[in-house]
């Protein structure tokens, strides 16, 4: 079933047809230092705001490589371990291609709806498709995935941090998630995150790093006595109750759904080839990355891999340590980037539940105490959202079992549920019974998934 939606996917990169000219015109680009009243602000997702002039291959690899970067991160270190507790090297590269094919086909059927629609976010699409009553579910699942995402970060800076010092004088747990909360206010709350837009080549650049030295370390053997012996066995799996684990790592690995409307819209072509182009190269190299991360890091370690992947390697190891900083930076640019997008649904929650009371000021001074008084409604509200994070990442040390119950709990509802529902109450439902099928199939297996996996991780935690 995994082969089936890529092929599709494949078949509609090398020629889909156009948009008809009698859709309506394309709705406004987004960006973070604008601030429509139709949407919260958030930073574009290309490297650059000057690329209206740019042609659509231009924007096509630079969206790519922003793809990328938004579905490989610090999860992907925490996959070998999955694969150490008794998945089987064998089934976990199944489970790898399965789950990157079939979120790859969800991702495009989203970007379709959206182009079908008109839609230039997930509220719209959802408010065109589903319908305007359950709209808030988005704006939940946005704070729900934002949240649970700036817990694991600050827990990632806070390990990655730990690695880096001497071990002598490191400061606890505690005094480095305080520093750490410390050090991200004045970028959570800052008005222009411009300085930001070069963390997706960092992080892009990091990964690729990360791959190669852990290839390096596992050919020249350096940590050859953790290594496995070669066998069929190790294809085999072992323990049953590890797969969900696995699987909501992999959910977690390849999430990337909730901003599909932005990528369809930034892309600016009617063509829908282009946009299965983004999809096929963004999530094909994101599953090789996953695949890589599998096997070497098991290959490497064998199941004495616990944790990240990151604690495996000697402290004294001087690659280890440039491929944890890289890693530690790319977490840091990308933080902020989710915070916002946490506070922004959240405030637009509180917008829809709490009356706006205009004053008796007219003109510009009345615009001007609106103003002021938002900005100060945000930096507020920044706050508290970050002692809210601050507070969760004290107790949650344990970073791979944070990436697998977000997978698990929540990947599974952002990745299948939510955007098969969008298709089948899309005028795209008419279209393909094929797609209503798989989107049947997908809907009732990501409600399962999440349930039954929160289950089994919260018993393996």
């Amino acid at each position: 079933m995994a082969l089936a939606p890529l092929l599709a996917l494949l078949a509609h990169s090398v020629g889909a047809a156009p948009a008809t000219a009698e859709q309506p015109s394309r709705p406004p680009k987004l960006g973070i230092l604008s601030r429509p009243t139709h949407m919260p602000s958030r930073p574009p997702l290309l490297l650059s705001h000057r690329h209206e002039a740019s042609s659509i291959a231009t924007r096509r690899h630079k969206l790519t490589t922003s793809l990328i970067k938004n579905i490989i991160g610090a999860g992907l270190f925490a996959l070998p371990a999955g694969v150490a507790a008794g998945v089987g090297l064998g089934l976990a590269i199944v489970l790898t291609l399965a789950i990157g094919a079939l979120s790859a086909w969800t991702f495009y059927a989203l970007g379709r709806a959206s182009s079908r629609t008109r839609s230039a976010t997930y509220s719209q699409l959802w408010e065109r498709t589903v319908g305007p009553q359950t709209v808030g579910v988005i704006d939940t699942a946005v704070v729900l995935m934002a949240f649970g995402a700036c817990v694991q970060y600050t827990s990632t800076i806070v390990q990655l941090v730990g690695q880096l010092l001497p071990p002598r004088g490191t400061p606890s747990w505690l005094a480095r998630v305080l520093l750490t909360s410390a050090c991200m206010l004045p970028l959570v709350t800052a008005t222009d995150l411009s300085a930001l837009n070069y963390s997706t080549m960092i992080g892009v650049a990091g990964v690729g790093y990360s791959a190669l030295f852990c290839c390096y370390r596992l050919l020249d053997r350096s940590y050859g006595a953790s290594s496995p012996a070669m066998s069929l066995r190790l294809l085999a799996p072992r323990r049953g109750a590890a797969v969900l684990p696995f699987v909501g790592s992999l959910n977690t690995a390849f999430m990337a759904h909730l901003s599909v409307p932005r990528y369809w819209s930034e892309l600016e072509s009617e063509d829908e080839s282009d946009f299965a182009s983004l999809v096929l190269a963004g999530f094909g190299v994101s599953t090789v990355a996953c695949l890589v991360f599998v096997i070497v890091g098991y290959l490497t370690f064998g199941d004495s891999c616990h944790g990240l992947l990151l604690d495996m390697y000697a402290g004294s190891d001087q690659g280890a340590r440039l491929m944890r900083l890289m890693t530690l930076l790319s977490v840091v640019g990308g933080y902020p980037l989710i915070f916002i997008a946490m506070r922004d649904s959240c405030a637009a929650q509180l917008r829809a539940v709490v009356p706006r009371v205009d004053g008796k000021a007219g003109g510009n001074v009345k615009a001007s105490r609106d103003e002021a008084a938002e900005r100060r409604s945000e930096v507020l509200l920044s706050v508290a959202l970050l002692v809210a994070v601050t507070v969760a990442a004290v107790f949650a040390k344990d970073v791979r079992f944070l990436i697998s119950i977000r997978g698990a709990l929540l990947g599974s509802v952002v990745t299948f549920v939510l955007p098969s529902l969008v298709w089948l109450h899309s005028p795209l439902a008419s279209t393909s019974r094929f797609a209503n099928l798989l989107s049947r199939v997908l809907l009732v297996y990501g409600a399962i998934s999440s349930v039954v996996g929160t289950i089994a991780c919260l018993l393996e935690g």
